[in-house]
């Protein structure tokens, strides 16, 4: 089961079941348009070891880009190159299930893991240069 609530400022998605939750929110960043989601684990615990593409939760960000290997990497510097070709190379090197013995994924028909496996693609800039060049009539 899964419940979705909206108020004026984020949606919150909550999957009953595996008690997980999302929370998404729009805002506005420096004249850019930014969307943003926390993930909520209820059966995460600070003593755990956790570590994954979206960092761990302990609540250290400076240690959220890490290898499988719990190994962490540095940072991008500045705080526009958490987005975009640093973040793409950063999930795709580290974090891109690349053979179907890595999925833990199950498919619907006429589906394989071989429909979504996209770790050879390229980076693509259209998205970052669709949102560098916002008409003025579309800016918050």
């Amino acid at each position: 089961r899964v419940i979705v609530n909206e108020d004026a400022e984020k949606i919150i998605i909550e999957y009953v079941e595996s008690n997980v939750r999302l929370d998404m929110r729009l805002k506005n960043y420096n004249g850019k348009c930014l969307f943003s989601v926390d993930y909520f684990l209820a059966d995460c615990y600070n003593d755990e070891q956790i570590i994954g593409l979206l960092g761990s939760p302990d609540g250290d960000w400076s240690n959220d880009w890490m290898s499988q290997n719990n190994t962490v990497l540095p940072l991008p510097e500045g705080v526009s190159d958490f987005f975009f070709k640093d973040a793409y190379d950063y999930s795709v090197d580290n974090w891109c299930t690349r053979s179907p013995s890595e999925s833990f994924f199950s498919y619907g028909d006429g589906k394989d893991f071989y429909s979504y496996a996209n770790c050879g693609n390229a980076y693509d800039p259209s998205m970052e240069e669709i949102l560098d060049n916002v008409p003025p009539e579309l800016e918050f």
